[in-house]
């Protein structure tokens, strides 16, 4: 689903994203919502 991390400028620079996952396959996303702001902290999963 992400690109394979290869290089700095490419991690960087690059129009694709490639996240760095955990050992467990996870990532932590916080969103916010400036109208009620209301910020949430999850763990996407690499699929």
């Amino acid at each position: 689903m992400f690109k394979k991390r290869e290089n700095v400028y490419e991690i960087e620079e690059g129009d694709l994203l490639s996240p760095k996952f955990d050992n467990d396959g996870l990532i932590p996303v916080i969103t916010t919502c400036s109208k009620n702001k209301r910020d949430s902290y999850a763990w996407l999963h690499e699929c």
